[in-house]
């Protein structure tokens, strides 16, 4: 007798992971190169060859959130207006016959526009996230979440429904520093980067002072001029870009909150420790999330959404 499992689908623009589950928990990762930017077929085609690995168990179902909801992706959604609540969600099967029989369920991200252009959001993948991580005493609280990615975002939620978000582009800045600016021969590589507070701090009081762009270029001046390491130059930059992102977050981090929960990518997760009592010296301790723990929690989100919402079919 086969036991069955529910594959949890987290897709993003050039990658997607597969999940597989049982009892809510992750059994295996399965990653397959390819995202919501490649062509339907080969994506489809991917996760039908992933799928091989695992032909000894039966899948009841399949959740997917992320970009595979996107409009270039596996299956275009609509965003869920704000505010949202899983309790009160509605999941519709939707089968793919060229990828397995068990139908599939998208979870499909969320939009935020209450007061016009200037407070409007989106999120997608990061609704699944919180809520793979949120404990029970937290659905009867206040709790900003802050998630370090591609995109940096901050999602307020209360009594365990997603009310706000604001976003930043601050990780993709990060990577074109890195990768394609004139910092690019001052910065140290990622992979194997030592943060140093104390350049961290500079990069954020110069940006507070001289602005994001001025600041930038005097890592530049810094590594020619000063002689700073590349740790210190890329440490620089962190702190001029949470500068902005602190910023950025203002009204949220202005709020009174039971819980401030920071996850993703750690550098940025360091930098924003490091640098928030600057501006806010009442700020909520930080409760952190490791990158690897943090991996884990879309799949665990998608459970716990497809386990509260209200399904059809």
């Amino acid at each position: 007798m086969l036991d069955k499992y529910i594959v949890a689908i987290d897709g993003g623009t050039t990658n997607t992971r597969l999940h597989l589950m049982k009892g809510g928990n992750v059994v295996e990762t399965k990653h397959v190169q390819l995202g919501a930017n490649s062509d339907n077929s080969s994506l489809e085609e991917a996760i039908r060859a992933a799928l091989g690995g695992w032909a000894h168990v039966e899948i009841d179902c399949f959740l997917a959130s992320g970009m595979l909801t996107s409009n270039i992706g596996l299956m275009p959604t609509p965003h869920t207006e704000s505010p949202f609540d899983p309790m009160k969600l509605t999941l519709a099967p939707v089968y793919f016959a060229n990828i397995h029989a068990a139908p599939f369920y998208f979870v499909s991200g969320v939009k935020f526009f209450e007061n016009g252009h200037k407070d409007s959001d989106l999120i997608k993948g990061e609704e699944t996230e919180i809520y793979g991580f949120l404990r029970e005493e937290d659905m009867r609280r206040r709790i900003l979440c802050i998630h370090f990615g591609t995109h940096n975002k901050a999602m307020m939620i209360e009594n365990g429904v997603i009310i706000n978000s604001i976003t930043t582009i601050g990780g993709e800045l990060l990577q074109l520093i890195v990768n394609s600016s004139i910092l690019k021969s001052s910065v140290a590589d990622l992979a194997e980067f030592t943060m140093q507070d104390e350049y961290v701090l500079k990069g954020f009081e110069y940006g507070a002072e001289l602005g994001l762009t001025r600041c930038l270029f005097l890592g530049r001046t810094g590594d020619i001029l000063f002689k700073l390491d590349k740790d210190q130059v890329l440490s620089f930059v962190y702190g001029a870009l949470v500068r902005e992102d602190i910023a950025a977050y203002a009204k949220f981090l202005r709020t009174e909150v039971d819980r401030l929960i920071v996850y993703g990518r750690e550098g940025f997760s360091r930098a924003f420790e490091i640098c928030l009592g600057r501006t806010y010296a009442n700020a909520p301790p930080i409760s952190r999330i490791s990158f690897e723990d943090s991996e884990l929690m879309s799949a665990k989100g998608l459970y716990y959404i497809y386990q509260h919402c209200q399904k059809k079919g």
